[in-house]
């Protein structure tokens, strides 16, 4: 059983690791973190969202001393505190264990796709099926203008509403779309979508996130009743839902958003934008690296949307077969993604470009010759397997 438990953890840990996180130690923030982002949401919030005070302690003790490279991938187990007292203990959930996804200091789509598509092959390697709800809430000024029409519309329909939703409502008419009542669940549905009010720039965001959802053929249902993190999600909301074997109902895997204006509050004269996914897994222990896998010899270069549309799926190919690759997917330049290849000293680089995106191929370039091999997506992950022989 140990040794189960051992190998399942290694393959959870093994999954962020191809997607390009780094694996670091638990974050403990300290006062002035909760402190800070308590400012940042209503003081009557039970919980801080996202565990911004976490995101806030790696802004504050690595980015504003200039010791860290935009963007940052990072994944860790979550050491969970008591509420109210930062950096105090608390017994675990004895049944779930919470392990954290963060892509920090970019705004580009992929970085939402990556951290969904990472969070949903957690869950399903750790419960079976699992599916993707997801939203968007769009920038400052999309989400100001569905919250007015969304209050208008609850103000209209009070008293069809169930009490306990009506006091939700007097709190907003975000936490009245929470109310989980039957009576309450057709009024939802009527209310405004909160994509009828996104400014064409987050139109064009949610666009792509979506594109880049579906090349990786991840399932997926927009959900227009999905608002959490409404204090601090700028744009991508989301959450996954699974099932646990022997029980019919689904329950929340994993959620997560994008998020902005942390870094302000630190005294930062830019935003700091991020993407972050909670997802909760078994007890099961998370190795920081798995022994079983091997230095990457591959660094995968993508240029252009089509071919980065197509490389979370060619990653996903690459790790069910067992190769490890290098990729930087939130870099567009060429000379940034072969320098960062020659950096690491891999023997092989792969690049899709626009050209071998639409005829679904690879080149394949020997790093010390500077030959190379187009070949076709579909047996790729065999002939790599060849030339590492």
């Amino acid at each position: 059983m140990q040794k189960k438990l051992r190998e399942k953890a290694s393959t959870l840990s093994d999954i962020a690791l191809y997607y390009g996180f780094t694996p670091v130690n638990p974050i403990h923030p300290e006062k002035i973190d909760f402190d800070l982002v308590k400012g940042y949401v209503p003081s009557d919030e039970e919980e801080i969202p996202l565990h911004l005070e976490e995101q806030l302690t790696i802004l504050r003790t690595q980015f504003s001393k200039g010791q860290q490279q935009l963007p940052l991938s990072i994944a860790r187990e979550r050491k969970p505190v008591r509420t109210g007292q930062p950096g105090g203990s608390a017994k675990k959930d004895g049944r779930k264990c919470e392990y954290c996804l963060d892509i920090i200091g970019t705004t580009r789509s992929i970085a939402d796709a990556i951290v969904i598509k990472t969070a949903y092959e957690m869950i399903r390697e750790e419960y079976g099926n699992a599916h993707v709800e997801i939203n968007s809430l769009g920038d400052k000024e999309s989400l100001a203008r569905f919250q007015r029409e969304l209050t208008l519309y609850f103000k209209k329909h009070l008293g069809d509403l169930d009490p306990e939703c009506r006091q939700r409502f007097k709190k907003s008419a975000f936490d009245a779309m929470l109310c989980g009542h039957e009576k309450c669940q057709e009024i939802k549905r009527g209310a405004p979508h909160p994509m009828n009010y996104l400014s064409e720039p987050s139109r064009i965001h949610f666009k792509e996130v979506l594109e880049h959802l579906e090349m990786a053929a991840l399932p997926y249902d927009i959900n227009t009743c999905l608002v959490p993190y409404h204090h601090v999600a700028s744009h991508t909301v989301f959450r996954i839902l699974a099932e646990e074997e022997g029980k019919p109902e689904q329950f929340v895997a994993a959620s997560g958003a994008r998020w902005t204006g942390l870094a302000r509050k630190l005294g930062f004269k830019k935003d700091i934008p991020g993407v972050t996914a909670i997802v909760s897994l078994k007890k099961t222990p998370i190795q920081k690296t798995s022994p079983k896998t091997p230095k990457p010899q591959f660094y995968f270069i993508q240029m252009g949307q089509e071919a980065k549309l197509r490389s979370l799926s060619l990653i996903e190919t690459l790790r069910q077969a067992r190769i490890p690759v290098y990729h930087s997917l939130i870099k567009d330049k060429l000379t940034a993604q072969l320098m960062t290849a020659e950096h690491l000293k891999v023997p092989f680089i792969l690049i899709m470009g626009q050209k071998e995106s639409i005829e679904n191929t690879v080149l394949v370039r020997e790093m010390h010759n500077r030959s190379q091999e187009t070949i076709r997506v579909e047996i790729i992950a065999e002939y790599l397997r060849k030339l590492i022989r």
